[in-house]
């Protein structure tokens, strides 16, 4: 009986801690401020302030440098570094870094020496 009485009592004791205790106090957030005034498409509409339906008769011009730097690209050159890089067969910054042929240590090291060869020694 001694032994249920204890026992009950440190339930008790327990359950009654239990009870007490409560979770970290959490800060209180401000309510946002609005900044800006809500839409109001009625409003908009009326006052032919916003355009809904752009229709332009300008039409942009080529610039001419643009498109010849555009045209300087060569497809099969780029299409090269792709493969190049797909060759050392991993994208993850995790991999081996002291492979020459494998990971990103690899692709990294090819890369620096790719920029130095087409700047010829202008990258710094």
């Amino acid at each position: 009986m001694k032994r249920q009485f204890i026992w009950l009592v440190g339930l008790l004791i327990f359950a009654v801690s239990c009870s007490l205790m409560e979770g970290p106090q959490r800060p209180v957030l401000p309510t946002p401020v609005p900044t800006a005034n809500p839409f109001n498409f009625a409003e908009a509409t009326a006052s032919n302030d916003t355009v809904f339906d752009p229709v332009s008769s300008v039409v942009p011009g080529i610039d001419p440098e643009v498109d010849a730097l555009v045209n300087q690209v060569s497809q099969q050159q780029l299409l090269g570094y792709i493969q190049t890089l797909e060759s050392f067969g991993t994208r993850n910054s995790y991999s081996v870094t002291d492979l020459p042929d494998f990971g990103i240590g690899a692709a990294r090291t090819w890369l620096f020496n790719e920029l130095q060869r087409v700047g010829n020694g202008r990258y710094q």
